[in-house]
């Protein structure tokens, strides 16, 4: 047999294993979490080199099918045996992909990273100006292995229910849906937040964020939380500290900022709860020529991943005040794990679960550290 010849057999010889050990996998025939048998025990078995066998388990891993673990051998890997396996998550959110903030952009890259070790592409359907059925035609069409929600639109939120499709809600909150729910623990982030202030020895804490009155839950949260803290030390939010905006109106968002720092009644601290907010209150301080932690102190909050770069250059090189963090990459792991617990068990009764919040205090170099 001439060289060319023995290597085109050989290749056959590993094809050949890889398609029948595919099969088998495939199939569950062998079941996923089980060990492949040895090398030298396949060698032997099919009577092949080490080298035909170590290409046929080369081509099943870069399959995915399964994993070498050191002292330990192949294992097949649990997607091996799930029929939908390939088939995409899918991500949905209120806007279109050129109106995503950089907090959505963030959690969603987060989520691509967490879905792409589970062997899941990423499917991005933005459901602004798309009424459900929409919606549900693309999740179908991508045959979409399940969902994550950022939307509370009830009548996206029930047609969703209806589709077949498992889903949990990230980074929003629908009450009475009975879907899981992913937050961030926004009261005991901005109790501690509170706290903090109050521990400094304020007493005119100002609230500079979203109006609690408009009833989304997760507003009402954050500024219970607030209020307990100082509620805990005989203090209140008058309506005269409350300076409620919205973020998507950027002028009336400066407009308050200023206002609120304006004056010899300016307060001595604010709780700016929201990113836009922070921003908005470091632009105005500076226009004002007043410095935060001089002038006056205030507690911000920012996602973990971007209090290097978004939160600290806020504050021009200065210092930046303390803030509440938590983790987007914590929440895209977490819901991706309830996404599939709630496929293995679907009749389970829906759970909220909360990211954990803690206050971070930032020294000269603006490296954050636990604070209290």
């Amino acid at each position: 047999m001439s060289m060319t010849r023995a290597r085109v057999a050989k290749g056959r010889t590993s094809q050949d294993l890889f398609s029948r050990m595919r099969k088998s996998i495939l199939s569950g025939k062998i079941a996923a979490g089980d060990y492949l048998p040895p090398v030298r025990e396949l060698c032997a078995t099919h009577e092949l080199s080490m080298d035909t066998v170590c290409r046929a388990l080369g081509a099943l891993e870069s399959e995915g099918l399964i994993a070498a673990e050191p002292r330990q051998g192949y294992r097949v890997l649990a997607r091996a045996n799930d029929p939908e396996r390939g088939c995409p998550l899918a991500v949905i959110m209120p806007a279109e992909r050129r109106q995503w903030d950089e907090l959505v952009v963030g959690l969603v890259e987060e989520i691509r990273v967490a879905a792409a070790t589970r062997g899941r592409a990423l499917l991005a359907i933005g459901v602004q100006g798309m009424d459900a059925d929409s919606v549900i035609e693309q999740l179908r069409a991508a045959k979409a292995w399940g969902a994550l929600v950022s939307v509370d639109d009830p009548l996206i939120l029930r047609a969703l229910s209806g589709a077949g499709v498992p889903m949990v809600l990230v980074e929003t909150w629908a009450q009475g849906s009975g879907i899981d729910t992913i937050v961030q623990d926004g009261f005991r982030g901005a109790m501690a937040a509170a706290e903090w202030l109050v521990g400094r020895g304020h007493r005119r804490i100002a609230w500079f964020g979203h109006n609690p009155r408009n009833g989304h839950p997760q507003v009402v949260e954050r500024f219970a939380g607030a209020l307990a803290g100082m509620v805990r030390a005989g203090l209140d939010l008058p309506e005269e500290l409350r300076f409620c905006s919205d973020a998507a109106d950027p002028a009336g968002l400066a407009g308050a900022a200023r206002r609120l720092l304006a004056g010899p009644e300016r307060p001595e601290a604010v709780l700016a709860l929201w990113q836009p907010q922070c921003q908005a209150l470091a632009t105005a301080a500076r226009e004002m020529g007043l410095i935060p932690g001089k002038d006056f102190s205030m507690v911000g909050w920012v996602t973990t991943e971007s209090v290097t770069s978004s939160y600290a250059p806020f504050f021009a090189g200065g210092e930046a005040p303390p803030a509440v963090t938590w983790s987007v990459r914590a929440m895209a792991e977490t819901a991706l794990a309830r996404l599939e617990e709630r496929r293995a068990k679907p009749l389970a009764p829906p759970i909220t679960l909360e990211i954990p919040a803690e206050l971070m205090v930032f020294g000269g170099s603006a490296a954050p550290r636990a604070g209290g």
